[in-house]
């Protein structure tokens, strides 16, 4: 998967270089595909560094160097076309699986980030060396690409505000722009912009936002401009939690070149990958589940949370139901964001306590137990 995004940001460059336009095509093409087939729901593409339709299958396994590519190919993608659905999928795929595969005390990282289990896959040495791995050396990149995403300047002038996280930039013309609010626990940031000469900004109306204000307006997407935009500006995002359905194909897929059995099985083996991680045997899913967005994080059932293991692993689900989701935040000093969902359907409620998804795993801990599906 990786290998194969990395020659789409080659196109991207060639195309760059020649204007050869049946190449970016290609890659448009391709994009398109990744969207439809490949999209899991951890915000990456791919089951395991392989496409092979994840995004209709019942567990969700993602490798942080696919994560970090496919933000690099919507990037690269933004760059050129100025379309803020390409920062759509960046942010989700930053807050939810690139970040969930970095540990939290930044020493190490994972090998394969799981919809749910005990932990993330760790990542394990390579080539003989302790302090090498593939997907642990890239996680860098995946910080510097987002950091130099947040802002971006058009050739009018004008400056594009892409992300929301806390955030002090002075560019190279002398325009300051410093963001603050902790988003997207939080619902509402402040921006402030400085800037010698006058100066226009486009806030970007993230795609997932039923409705966004500034300074008390709504404002429609996926970009506000404001001609002169010198000063604190608020904006406040709508959060309405989303109950998202999935559909798990049962097709059996034969793979003689690579895997010489049927895909349903390797598939399950990629996901519990029990001779490293001996706890997740038995804990992949054989149906589809749903799973529970606010704003562009993802939520997880998980023990630093206060769920108990019961809850998290119940198979029971209100996948293709017409369910009802509410959220409250609580305060947890383990994760990042805390909320007690209660997810409705008829007369039937229930309770649950969560986190981000990023913060349910984000360490080696084979006594953690975290899960996205409800």
């Amino acid at each position: 998967a990786y290998e194969t995004m990395s020659c789409m940001e080659g196109l991207i460059e060639y195309y760059r270089m020649t204007g050869t336009s049946r190449v970016f095509d290609a890659v448009k093409y391709l994009h398109v595909k990744l969207v439809s087939n490949e999209l899991n729901p951890l915000m990456g593409v791919g089951y395991f560094d392989h496409f092979v339709d994840a995004a209709h299958r019942a567990n969700a396994v993602t490798e942080p160097c696919d994560v970090i590519h496919w933000m690099r190919v919507n990037r690269e993608l933004y760059i050129l076309t100025g379309d803020a659905v390409c920062l759509d999928f960046m942010e989700k795929a930053f807050y939810n699986a690139f970040l969930a595969g970095v540990y939290r005390d930044g020493r190490w990282g994972a090998h394969a980030v799981r919809s749910h289990g005990s932990r993330h896959r760790p990542a394990p040495s390579q080539v003989g060396m302790k302090r090498h791995q593939c997907c642990v050396d890239n996680m860098p990149r995946g910080f510097a690409d987002w950091a130099k995403t947040q802002l971006g300047r058009r050739r009018d002038g004008t400056v594009d505000v892409n992300f929301y996280s806390d955030v002090r930039v002075l560019d190279k013309d002398g325009v300051g722009v410093s963001i603050s609010g902790n988003y997207p626990v939080s619902n509402v940031v402040t921006v402030r912009v400085a800037a010698a000469t006058s100066v226009g900004v486009n806030f970007r109306v993230p795609g997932w936002c039923k409705e966004m204000t500034v300074d008390g307006a709504v404002v429609r997407g996926p970009w506000h401009r404001i001609g002169a935009a010198q000063g604190t500006h608020v904006l406040t995002f709508d959060m309405t939690p989303r109950v998202v359905s999935t559909y798990a194909e049962n097709t059996v897929y034969k793979v003689d070149w690579f895997y010489d059995k049927p895909a349903n099985d390797w598939l399950v083996n990629m996901f519990e990958c029990v001779e490293e991680n001996p706890e997740m045997k038995g804990r992949a899913r054989h149906s589809a589940g749903a799973y529970v967005m606010r704003g562009p994080l993802v939520l997880a059932k998980c023990s630093r949370a206060g769920e108990t293991l019961e809850n998290i692993f119940d198979v029971r689900t209100v996948n293709r139901c017409a369910c009802q989701a509410t959220v409250r935040p609580v305060a947890n000093g383990s994760v990042w964001g805390a909320w007690q969902p209660t997810l409705k359907q008829g007369n039937d409620s229930r309770e649950f306590n969560v986190s981000d998804f990023a913060s349910a795993a984000d360490t080696d801990d084979p006594a953690n137990a975290f899960s996205i599906w409800f």
